[in-house]
C-alpha cells in the first residue's frame, strides 16, 4: 500500500515513514487503557493499532534488503545486505535483554508479580516501562538506520 509513495519518494522516506508507523503503533498500544475503562473501543483500538503496525511491516520487509544491497559497494553487496537479517535476529535478542530487565527490576517472574501487574496500579507502571522501552528501542533503530546510512553513502 505504501508502495506508490516509495516509488514517488525513494526508499529511504518509505523507511522512514515504515519504521515512524510501527513505533507509534507500539507506543499507542503501551498507552492503550484497558476494557474497564473503554469498554469495547478497547479491544478495537489494538486492533486497529497492530493493523497500522503490520502496514507499517510491510515496506520494511522488502525494501531494507534491497536498499542495503543497492546501496553497498561493489565488493561487500552480499555482506552488507545479510545485515539485515542479522540485525532481526540481535533485535530479538535486545527485547528477550529487555524483557529480562523488567523482570529484574520487578523482581522476577513470580505469583507475586502477576497478581501486583493485574492491579490498576500495576499495569499502569508496566504500561509505562513498555511505553519508556518502546520509546527507547524506536530511537535506536532510528539512529542505527540513519547511521548505516550515511557510511554507506561515505563508502
Amino acid at each position: 500500500m505504501l508502495g506508490r509513495f516509495i516509488d514517488r519518494h525513494g526508499r529511504r522516506s518509505g523507511l522512514l515513514v515504515s519504521v515512524t508507523l510501527m513505533v507509534t503503533a507500539s507506543f499507542g498500544i503501551a498507552l492503550l487503557p484497558v476494557y474497564a475503562s473503554m469498554g469495547p473501543l478497547a479491544p478495537l483500538l489494538l486492533v486497529v493499532l497492530r493493523l497500522v503496525q503490520g502496514f507499517g511491516l510491510g515496506p520494511e520487509l522488502g525494501g531494507s534488503a534491497t536498499y542495503l544491497a543497492e546501496s553497498a559497494p561493489e565488493g561487500r553487496r552480499g555482506l552488507l545486505a545479510s545485515t539485515y537479517q542479522s540485525s532481526v535476529a540481535l533485535g530479538t535478542l535486545a527485547v528477550a535483554g529487555l524483557i529480562s530487565l523488567a523482570a529484574a527490576l520487578v523482581g522476577g517472574f513470580s505469583p507475586m508479580v502477576a497478581t501486583y501487574l493485574a492491579t490498576n496500579r500495576g499495569l499502569v507502571a508496566a504500561g509505562c516501562l513498555i511505553a519508556v522501552m518502546t520509546v527507547i528501542a524506536g530511537a535506536a533503530t532510528v539512529g542505527m538506520k540513519e547511521t548505516a546510512h550515511r557510511s554507506l553513502r561515505e563508502q
